[in-house]
């Protein structure tokens, strides 16, 4: 019989961690069956999660908190799950309220004295705290909330080792751990020459022209301000070097952004494409790929992007130290201050110039990077250690693999 698993998101718009779960769902089809309860109202994973015959109830539990939580406890009723997993903070607040309703009437009244969840709950933290003080507050509570005695899981899957360390710190330490990296498939994500120059005629770029891009969500932590100090710092000493920003938010409809581009000289030199269907198209076209995030756990982008051999220089935040090398690396920004950011875009824009002036050097780092991604982070063998958790978890041997 087939292991049954409700999966709970805040949402199913394009984050890490949603495209995780669908990578997930993808590897984990036989001998399971899954069900995705998402706490909002849809998004642009929703298609690719039907598409998987998955099927999904969507909440929308900001707008209808009592309707949503009647049509959460009769979707765990009607599926009766095997093992609950959460995604995220408010994932997994629900994904342990989801436990409290599997359990019996007669134990409900002792669940907030005595955590003792029949059916396993498992949490997913994918986020790292390098930049705790920049937090929202109300995020901040629910971290700190969650780490209480009468939320515990069966176990916590963290996907970078960083992350693991600083929840620990918060008092998370007392609930088993298993750390468990992103998914990168070696069929989607790899070096290929004719990709590189199809996507850069569509740019409409030279052969030799320097490309160097960013590739994130338009939010405080992704940084993108450090980004654009970086640039402004290499176009002065590489001029005919060209950016490139991608992600939602980043097109040529964002007035702001353009009057920022405008402000530092780099109008000309940079292409905003938005969101892309292909990322690796976009990774294969460039000749550097910089993260300056001010706060990682696993970085998609990041991975994805050296899977392509698409060298990268980057924060050192969360898993970069594990993929890239110590040069590819720089102490991130201790707060969001314009000086701050500004002395993040020169250290960035130091350890990247080696890197655009010898393509040599450039070239190997790329290929070092690729290889560790590959033993590190492969799909297959991603999805194989799930699903030996999930077998683990159903017989009750979480203790044989819990670390």
């Amino acid at each position: 019989m087939a292991l049954r698993i409700v999966h709970v998101v805040p949402g199913l718009g394009m984050g890490g961690a949603e495209v995780n779960l669908v990578r997930l769902l993808e590897a984990c089809a036989e001998g399971f069956e899954h069900q995705v309860i998402d706490l909002g109202a849809g998004g642009p994973l929703l298609a690719s999660l039907q598409a998987l015959g998955v099927s999904v109830t969507s909440l929308n539990l900001n707008r209808r908190p009592v309707r949503g939580l009647l049509a959460l406890r009769r979707t765990l009723k009607d599926f009766r799950p095997d093992i609950v997993q959460g995604w995220l903070y408010k994932g997994n607040l629900l994904a342990s309220v989801a436990g409290a309703l599997l359990q019996p009437k007669r134990v409900l009244p002792r669940w907030w004295a005595q955590p003792q969840n029949l059916v396993p709950v498992l949490w997913s933290v994918r986020h790292s705290l390098h930049a705790w003080d920049s937090e929202r507050p109300q995020l901040r509570l629910l971290v700190r909330l969650l780490a209480q005695r009468p939320f515990a899981p069966s176990l916590v899957i963290y996907n970078a080792r960083s992350s693991q360390q600083a929840h620990a710190d918060l008092g998370y330490a007392r609930y088993p751990s298993r750390l468990l990296g992103n998914f990168v498939s070696n069929d989607r994500f790899y070096p290929d020459t004719s990709l590189r120059e199809q996507q850069r005629r569509a740019m409409a770029l030279a052969e030799d022209t320097l490309l160097i891009g960013f590739v994130g969500r338009l939010h405080k932590l992704k940084n993108l301000p450090g980004f654009l100090a970086t640039a402004q710092r290499l176009h002065a000493q590489l001029p005919n070097a060209r950016f490139v920003l991608a992600g939602q938010e980043l097109d040529a409809n964002n007035a702001p952004l353009q009057a920022q581009l405008a402000a530092l000289g780099l109008t000309s030199v940079t292409q905003l494409l938005g969101s892309v269907t292909q990322p690796a198209a976009l990774y294969n076209a460039l000749d550097l790929l910089i993260s300056p995030s001010l706060s990682e756990a696993n970085s998609n982008v990041l991975l994805e992007a050296a899977a392509c051999g698409c060298a990268c220089v980057a924060t050192q935040v969360g898993s970069a130290a594990d993929v890239l090398a110590p040069q590819q690396c720089v102490a991130g920004a201790p707060d969001t201050q314009v000086s701050s950011i500004q002395a993040l875009g020169n250290r960035l824009a130091e350890a990247a110039l080696p890197l655009l002036q010898d393509p040599g050097l450039r070239r190997a780092l790329a290929q070092a990077s690729r290889q560790q991604v590959l033993v590190q982070f492969d799909a297959a063998a991603v999805a194989a250690a799930y699903q030996q958790l999930y077998q683990a978890t159903a017989a009750n041997e979480l203790e044989l693999i819990a670390a």
